[in-house]
């Protein structure tokens, strides 16, 4: 498990469902879990090769803008009812039409 930490200026949205499979494995189960908390800090659990992935060299874990953008998507794809960020642009930016 770690925490991601966003220094971008793109922020990390929600949903009423947050919870996302962000990698599938190869017998089609999720291998990493991404759970928004903050608009800069979110939860990845997971595989530790695929968490890894997300290390930088000083142990932190860090995010860039693509990513980010990906993941604020899942968080459109998946709601039932509601999105969360704290400005309006983060949501048009993960494709939100409203």
């Amino acid at each position: 498990m770690m925490v991601v930490h966003n220094k971008t200026t793109h922020e990390f949205i929600t949903c009423d469902a947050p919870v996302s499979a962000y990698a599938i494995n190869e017998d089609g189960l999720p291998s990493m879990i991404y759970l928004p908390l903050s608009p800069d800090r979110a939860l990845l659990y997971g595989e530790r090769k695929q968490v890894n992935e997300f290390k930088s060299k000083l142990g932190q874990c860090v995010i860039d803008v693509s990513k980010i953008d990906l993941l604020n998507h899942e968080m459109v794809v998946q709601s039932k009812q509601f999105l969360f960020a704290s400005n309006a642009g983060a949501l048009r930016r993960a494709g939100c039409k409203w």
